[in-house]
């Protein structure tokens, strides 16, 4: 884990069906730290892999797309941003491929019509980027929210429309610092 100047407490954690592993984390401190915005083109060390919290550049990626291969993805400090206005991210790693490649396509449109994730469809499925950090070993998909008080992430060995159905339904987009920002 990498290092970070704030405290991060993994608060609870589960494993569900299907061997998929829920955190639930509290950062503790002053929210604004959590918040900041970074000058834009700023690496930043996030704390967790994937990061469901934490500082960003001053704009989101917008309007976010659906779906993002390695190719075409935004940075990862754009995306935080989109996390702290209540969208949800769903990150695979490069084992995804094929049919499961295939379904996250298909999860990122319909997940998209999911009310919970609001009128401006805040989800997103991204490439993810592991100059960050691997994903844990056994995990190559990633989901992350940036819930009001807390942080929260779950990750999966494969792909689970399912597990993605519950998750936004848990973490609702109307769930975060800055819900009704773009």
């Amino acid at each position: 884990m990498h290092s970070h100047p704030r405290a991060i407490y993994v608060s609870g954690f589960k494993v569900t069906r299907g061997g998929s592993v829920e955190y639930r984390l509290t950062v503790r401190g002053t929210r604004k730290t959590a918040m900041i915005a970074k000058p834009d083109g700023t690496v930043v060390d996030y704390a967790q892999v994937p990061p469901s919290s934490g500082p960003h550049w001053s704009a989101p990626a917008f309007p976010a797309r659906a779906f993002y291969t390695e190719r075409d993805r935004p940075e990862m400090e754009q995306l935080v941003h989109n996390l702290e206005h209540g969208y949800t991210i769903l990150w695979y790693d490069d084992t995804i491929k094929g049919s499961q490649l295939d379904a996250l396509k298909d999860i990122a449109e319909s997940a998209r019509a999911d009310d919970n994730v609001g009128p401006n469809q805040k989800f997103v499925v991204s490439a993810w980027d592991d100059s960050y950090g691997d994903l844990p070993q056994g995990k190559h998909i990633g989901l992350s929210h940036w819930g009001a008080e807390q942080g929260h992430r779950q990750l999966c060995g494969k792909v689970s429309g399912e597990v993605v159905e519950s998750f936004i339904q848990k973490y609702p987009a109307t769930d975060a610092p800055e819900p009704n920002a773009a």
